[in-house]
């Protein structure tokens, strides 16, 4: 009795499975948009908490700290 319902049971979860593979087939090779080339993406700039903008955070840091040392002389 037990054996037959733990096979009911696997027979639903397969007929599931592949039901959702059927279900989601994948796109064709040519239909993915090929990547972007590393001169085409653009600059992702970084909002400091200062309300600047920097190309990444270490800049945005960098410049923090440069305006708060006092001027060289």
């Amino acid at each position: 009795m037990r054996n037959s319902l733990v096979l009911l049971v696997f027979l639903e979860l397969l007929g599931c499975a592949r039901f959702q593979q059927a279900a989601s087939p994948a796109p064709p090779p040519s239909a993915t948009p090929a990547p972007k080339q590393a001169a085409e993406v653009a600059p992702v700039n970084v909002e400091c908490s200062d309300g600047t903008a920097a190309p990444s955070l270490d800049a945005c840091l960098t410049n923090m700290a440069r305006a708060r040392l006092p001027p060289s002389q």
